[in-house]
């Protein structure tokens, strides 16, 4: 997922050697927004491997596009 203009504020500042203590939380956010999403990975893994019904896929599917929308909303604000 792409950093916010936020982010990327906060990850330039950090290059620039500047004391952040937002890093901490965006690096917290970022590592719950990876395990979400491996966790999301394996679920749909398990779909393709017939393990775990169709519909479950589908599903998934809907609340990464509702993920995505709420994303792009909150970057516009």
């Amino acid at each position: 997922m792409p950093l916010t203009s936020e982010q990327e504020a906060l990850c330039r500042r950090l290059e620039m050697e500047r004391a952040e203590p937002n890093a901490a939380a965006l690096i917290r956010q970022q590592a719950r927004d990876i395990d979400e999403l491996w966790d999301r990975l394996s679920r749909a893994y398990a779909v393709i491997r017939r393990e775990t019904p169709s519909d479950e896929l589908q599903r998934e599917i809907e609340q990464l596009r509702a993920q995505l929308e709420r994303q792009r909303t909150s970057e516009e604000r």
